[in-house]
């Protein structure tokens, strides 16, 4: 295996771990995640998941939130990353729309939408600063609260760049 290789390779595993999935993902999500599967409803009617045709890419979303001067003594930051399920296009009809709600329960699992929270390893200096907050933690556990903002945009930043390809449009909300 070659040195690039084994570099990719540490960097998706550090990736990895730097995630705590909704549900099970691939290692890897490309834009084509969930796009072309055919599925039917209790009334026999034909779906199938595409990229729409007013979107040239898929929305890949982001989200960093703090409690800070709402929740007195909050000192943390939080981060996610999401993406909707794809748009349907029925078959007897050739309409394309985005079909939510009770009827997820007929959607693949790859057809639905999906987040990630980011996490980190807390530190010992953490716990011993803070024993009531982490009384329960040991040193690595993996923690989705962060001390800065800017710490938590580059675990969002170093995610998306070693776990998904294709063309993603990111928006920040």
């Amino acid at each position: 295996m070659e040195k690039e290789d084994i570099n990719m390779n540490e960097d998706l595993q550090k990736a990895l771990d730097m995630c705590r999935d909704q549900d099970t993902l691939p290692e890897i999500i490309d834009t084509n995640y969930g796009i072309g599967i055919t599925f039917s409803d209790d009334k026999r009617e034909e779906y199938t998941s595409v990229i729409s045709q007013w979107e040239k890419e898929r929305t890949l979303y982001i989200s960093i939130t703090s409690f800070r001067g709402v929740s007195f003594g909050a000192i943390h930051y939080y981060g996610r990353i999401w993406f909707s399920d794809p748009p349907l296009m029925k078959k007897s009809t050739g309409r394309i729309s985005s079909i939510g709600g009770a009827f997820d329960k007929y959607k693949p699992d790859e057809c639905k939408s999906k987040e990630i929270e980011v996490v980190r390893d807390l530190t010992q200096s953490e716990i011993d600063a803070d024993t009531d907050r982490w009384k329960y933690y040991k040193e690595g556990d993996k923690v989705v609260a962060f001390e800065t903002e800017e710490e938590v945009r580059e675990t969002i930043d170093f995610v998306i760049k070693h776990r998904f390809t294709g063309n993603w449009e990111i928006h920040e909300n």
